[in-house]
């Protein structure tokens, strides 16, 4: 990606940087992944990969393109589209108005689980749905705890992921 990019540090969560970026006339937000150190470092920057470019919804962050971390075979960042609000989160803790039409995401979710391979986002949060267009349209990021269920498979046993309080009271009652 040659473009001028601003950085911006993150604390915590699965990416080291964020920088903001424009590419081919877009604004987009470029992610760099944590170092790896574990197995499951490379299963979260393979799922949020995979998942981002195999999805095609007007309510699913768009996927602009991912690059190499050669030395280890692995995912080193992801590009994505970036936001032209908030994220609902930030929506949510501020003065402004808003209605139920925000929190609702139904298309976003009915796409991913309506799928061949169902798509289950498993930390479905305020703070990982996008807003754009003024605040008319909301869309669903951070699949990197995800769970892509292969056609006719039912798996249940692997739902008790993401953030304890936004889980379903059933997916509570696991741990």
């Amino acid at each position: 990606m040659k473009s001028k990019l601003r950085k911006r540090s993150v604390s915590g969560g699965s990416f080291r940087d964020v920088s903001f970026g424009t590419f081919r006339g877009k604004d987009v937000v470029k992610k760099d992944f944590k170092l790896i150190t574990t197995k499951n470092d490379r299963k979260y920057n393979y799922r949020e990969t995979y998942t981002l470019a195999a999805c095609n919804h007007r309510n699913i962050v768009n996927f602009i393109g991912a690059g190499p971390n050669t030395r280890i075979a692995d995912v080193r960042y992801v590009v994505i589209e970036r936001a032209t609000n908030a994220s609902l989160a930030e929506l949510i803790h501020s003065d402004s108005a808003y209605s139920i039409c925000h929190v609702m995401p139904w298309n976003g979710l009915a796409y991913l689980h309506s799928r061949p391979e169902r798509i289950i986002h498993r930390d479905l949060k305020p703070a990982n749905m996008l807003l754009f267009d003024g605040c008319t349209t909301l869309k669903i990021s951070d699949f990197g705890s995800s769970k892509i269920i292969e056609a006719g498979k039912e798996d249940f046993q692997s739902v008790n992921q993401g953030s304890l309080i936004y889980m379903a009271p059933e997916v509570q009652r696991l741990f």
